[in-house]
């Protein structure tokens, strides 16, 4: 019987991973779990120039790429990097980005729900700003991570193809909670009191375009999964584990995962 060294929390020894996104509070301690699991993980985020990013002697099994999520050339930039090292990857790891206000970013699904002041604008008003928040918010995040695991959907065939692995998990964590009177009001589910939540028809829209273009009719197809964070303080480790239970388990596919 084989057993893990103690250091690794997952068998993912030998997996090609890319992780995407600028959300680095989630991103770079998945990043080194993985890494420190056995994996050779791909960081791809954002960065001030190309002389920030971190050499991979500063990160042991990591390799940091700068990528701008929304911009479709810096996507194939960063594809082509990995393809000169890899002929496949197995797990590509979308994260989007809790800051609803950065522009030019991926936004939280719910954190245009949890405004401070929202719960008293005019309901006209109110509802007119929350659609033009959906259009922007749904539409930047979805096409984002789109294009991105179209992008790399070649290297995640051959992962599924030749390797037996070749997943696709996008991650969102909640937004800011709502505060007033300087008291943090309760959420339920990531959203305002009273909303449902755009994160989960959001991803689950996510999931369907994507099993839609990758899930050819080929011997072993590409998985697509979401994780929903429904609250802030979930640890690393759960995400983690939840990626990895996600990306092993050949029977979950198009499935939205809560972690609370």
């Amino acid at each position: 019987m084989n057993f893990l060294p103690s250091i690794m929390l997952f068998d993912v020894r030998n997996w090609v991973v890319v992780v995407a996104g600028s959300e680095v509070e989630v991103i770079n301690p998945l990043a080194d779990i993985l890494a420190r699991s056995g994996a050779h993980v791909y960081v791809c985020q954002p960065f001030l120039s190309d002389n920030d990013v971190p050499g991979e002697e500063q990160c042991p099994g990591q390799t940091f790429i700068n990528m701008e999520e929304t911009s479709k050339a810096s996507i194939a930039n960063a594809v082509r990097i990995v393809e000169t090292r890899e002929n496949h990857i197995n797990l590509l790891i979308n994260v989007n980005s809790g800051d609803s206000h950065s522009q030019g970013k991926r936004a939280s699904w719910d954190s245009f729900f949890n405004r401070p002041g929202s719960n008293y604008a005019d309901p006209a008003t109110q509802q007119s700003h929350e659609v033009e928040d959906w259009d922007r918010v749904f539409g930047t995040t979805i096409s984002s991570s789109y294009f991105i695991a179209s992008a790399f959907s070649p290297l995640l065939r051959s992962g599924a193809e030749s390797y037996g692995a070749g997943c696709v998990i996008n991650v969102s964590r909640p937004g800011k909670p709502l505060v007033m009177g300087g008291y943090t009001l309760p959420t339920l589910y990531g959203s305002r009191l009273g909303q449902p939540s755009v994160a989960d028809t959001a991803l689950q829209q996510l999931n369907n375009l994507l099993a839609t273009e990758l899930n050819l009719p080929t011997q072993r197809r590409i998985r697509v999964n979401s994780i929903v964070l429904r609250q802030p303080a979930v640890t690393s480790c759960a995400i983690a584990q939840g990626v990895v239970s996600c990306a092993t388990n050949s029977f979950i596919n198009g499935a939205t995962v809560s972690l609370e």
